[in-house]
């Protein structure tokens, strides 16, 4: 887990989401490799989460939604693909990249 936040921190990415306490590795990973800690958000549940990116996510915005699938983040991919009328297919069991449109 370190790994995917050191990769986020070498990519630039405006912000990072994470989801549960669980995460910190995360976070710990993207700090050790230099992300601001103000980008880094780490929500308690979907609906949290869901309610943070959901404002922030615009046109052309890339987002990656990565996790077990018994986190239930095809909730909150279905949400911010629905809140912009984009159609989609079905998700990957493990990693998902989606361009809104």
């Amino acid at each position: 887990h370190n790994k995917v936040g050191e990769e986020a921190a070498r990519l630039k990415v405006d912000s990072l989401h994470l989801l549960g306490e669980a995460s910190t590795w995360i976070k710990n990973g993207a700090t050790a490799a230099g992300m601001e800690e103000k980008k880094i958000l780490i929500h308690d549940d979907t609906e949290a989460l869901t309610k943070a990116l959901a404002p922030a996510v615009e046109t052309g915005d890339w987002v990656l939604i990565k996790g077990s699938r018994a986190l239930g983040l095809e909730k909150v991919a279905d949400a911010l693909v629905g809140a912009r009328g984009v159609k989609h297919g079905k998700l990957s069991a493990t990693t998902t990249g989606k361009r809104i449109k």
